[in-house]
């Protein structure tokens, strides 16, 4: 067993060798010790600000003359932001795509008509994710500001206006009372226009019309009856004139004919008196009447007959003409009674249609009668439903005139910003690279690590002596131990060398909690130094080592917080990233370099390192026995 002092001594002389082949040339060592250096002097420059600069703002608007886009426009100077005015939105887009503007902000209108002419769009590159949020955050406070102003003057005139509004309404509220009472008036009114038409009866039955006409039925009927006697009584009078004409006829016919049997008679007596008379009978003896005398006292008789007869006849001419006169005036009579009584009758039947077309009418008034009395009644429950708005009214007009009286609207500032939010950093405000200063040490720690143990790997396999080694009595772990320790002097030196400047040069807080840093860089360089050993043992050739070296830092820095957060990943690939050796070297960095803490506040992510020391530890001793395996 080889003594524990010579173990130490052939170890010593392993890193010792080790250094003589890393500075074997001069640029080497150069890089060894100037690398840091550089690196912390191009990251200081870079970083060592507070303020953006240089950030080239396209921005398109269709109203230039826009007093907000002025004021936009001077805000975003003030910020040294370099503004340039397109014409058209498409070129401002294009200047985004063409990396002449870092963001497009377009304003489609005036910013005080609309809602989406007041709007501002911003056209931002994803691809450019940390520093279009970056933008986007100093542009849209800057925004939120002049936003803010327009708030409160906007809310200030609103105040102003609501003061007016309340005066007015307390104002008005009179009004809204006389309302009340004037439809309290039109209700009784309707109340008592309603019993007014209740108390009107339009019914034709209570207006008698239905008796009326049943006496224009009762006269029509009387009138028929009497036409129908008058008619039969002038028939009757006629057919007596008829009759008696006839009979006056008859009688003047026989008459007539006994009067000329009678001159018949008259002129045989007459010519028998002719010869009486011309005979003289006193001569004859034994007469005693005088024939002619008799003859001539029977012409007389007969002639004084007939004379009487034509009289009789001119009398009974007479009572023909008059019998005539009569039948004439019977007929004349019965003419006009008939046309009075068809007059009578139509005027009766006019009188009926006239009744039964106001009967009708007045049923009809009757109907609209009870219609409006129905219509009242509804305008009054109307009216009680109104009315009982106008009080609802009248009660949320006082409560909205007492709010606006009693209201704590004073102030326009506690309206648009009732709840006032204020930003404090948990720390004092440092610069960027004071931020980004726990990043920036564990990526160039894994870089110089893995690619350092790598190589110094590949270069002792490429060895002559590499051979030598295998078949010496010393045991493998020294040459692993060796290559370890070589690494992380060199790495210790490199960091300590950047971190002194860093606190020097630029300000960063490390002497402060320097013990804590010194272990935490020492466990996150022996994770990756460690991890570029292994890398160093599976591949065979130095090419595919230092790529495959260059591809892990890659995945490590892809992997992380550096470029884009963790949070926008997946959620699986997230709960996987969490566990990325730079994820959890940076977190352990954050809480000692920026917040100044002990090791004790890394928590868990420490332990997780340390069980990788161990893990990678246990892979590299496998690596390297597969790798002595290709010696026998």
């Amino acid at each position: 067993m080889i003594n524990p002092l010579t173990y130490i001594k052939i170890i010593g002389e392993m890193i010792k060798k080790n250094f003589k082949v890393l500075i074997r040339s001069k640029s080497s060592a150069l890089i060894i010790l100037l690398g840091p250096f550089l690196i912390i002097f191009l990251i200081g420059v870079a970083f060592n600000t507070t303020n953006l600069h240089g950030i080239r703002v396209a921005i398109y608007a269709e109203d230039t003359s826009n007093p907000v886009l002025d004021q936009i426009k001077t805000s975003l100077k003030d910020n040294d932001f370099a503004i340039t005015e397109t014409a058209t939105e498409d070129e401002c887009i294009n200047m985004v795509k063409s990396g002449g503007a870092h963001i497009c902000m377009s304003f489609p209108g005036s910013l005080t008509k609309d809602s989406l002419s007041r709007q501002i769009i911003f056209h931002v590159d994803y691809s450019k994710v940390n520093l279009v949020f970056t933008i986007l955050n100093v542009i849209t406070n800057e925004v939120k500001d002049i936003s803010t102003d327009l708030s409160v003057e906007y809310t200030r005139l609103l105040i102003e206006q609501m003061n007016r509004t309340g005066a007015e309404i307390e104002e008005k509220s009179s009004l809204v009372a006389d309302l009340s009472d004037n439809a309290q008036q039109m209700k009784e009114n309707l109340q008592a226009l309603s019993a007014e038409l209740n108390g009107i009866n339009v019914s034709s039955k209570e207006l008698g019309l239905s008796d009326t006409a049943s006496y224009i039925s009762q006269s029509q009927s009387q009138i028929d009856e009497f036409s129908a006697i008058t008619e039969e009584t002038t028939a009757s009078g006629l057919e007596l004139l008829d009759s008696l004409d006839t009979y006056i006829a008859s009688f003047k016919s026989d008459l007539d004919a006994q009067i000329t049997t009678v001159e018949d008679f008259q002129s045989k007596v007459d010519t028998y008196e002719t010869l009486a008379c011309a005979f003289d009978f006193s001569a004859v003896e034994g007469l005693s009447f005088d024939p002619c005398s008799d003859l001539e006292s029977i012409a007389s008789s007969l002639n004084d007959t007939v004379t009487e007869a034509q009289s009789l006849g001119s009398q009974f001419d007479e009572i023909q003409s008059q019998l005539d006169d009569v039948r004439s005036q019977l007929e004349t009579a019965q003419e006009e009674q008939s046309t009075i009584l068809s007059t009578a009758q139509s005027n009766l039947d006019s009188l009926q249609s006239q009744l039964d077309s106001s009967s009708t009418k007045i049923d009809e008034m009757s109907d609209k009668k009870d219609a409006i009395a129905s219509d009242i009644d509804s305008l009054v429950a109307m009216l009680d439903e109104n009315i009982a708005t106008i009080d609802d009214v009248q009660s949320s007009i006082g409560n909205i005139s007492d709010q606006l009286k009693n209201g704590d609207l004073e102030d326009p500032e506690h309206i648009v910003n009732p709840i006032l939010t204020q930003i404090k950093p948990i720390l004092e405000k440092k610069t960027y690279l004071d931020y980004t200063m726990p990043a920036l040490v564990v990526l160039i720690i894994m870089f110089m690590s893995i690619l350092l143990s790598s190589t110094i790997v590949m270069t002792e396999k490429g060895s002559r002596a590499y051979f030598r080694n295998y078949i010496t009595p010393i045991p493998d772990l020294s040459f692993l131990i060796s290559i370890y320790l070589t690494n992380i002097i060199i790495v210790l030196i490199q960091a300590s060398i950047l971190l002194v400047i860093a606190q020097v040069a630029f300000g960063v807080s490390i002497f402060s909690n320097i013990v804590p840093i010194a272990v935490a860089v020492l466990i996150i360089s022996s994770i990756f130094i460690l991890l570029g050993m292994c890398i160093g043992y599976l591949f065979v050739s130095e090419e595919t080592a230092t790529l495959a070296s260059i591809s892990a830092s890659s995945i490590f820095l892809l992997f992380s917080s550096f470029l884009i957060p963790i949070e926008s990943l997946s959620k699986t690939i997230a709960a996987v990233a969490m566990y990325n050796p730079f994820v959890l070297a940076e977190g352990v960095l954050r809480q000692l370099i920026i917040f100044g803490n002990g090791l004790s506040s890394a928590g868990n992510d420490l332990y997780v390192m340390i069980l990788y020391v161990f893990v990678l530890a246990a892979v590299l001793y496998v690596c390297e026995a597969i790798d002595k395996r290709r010696f026998h």
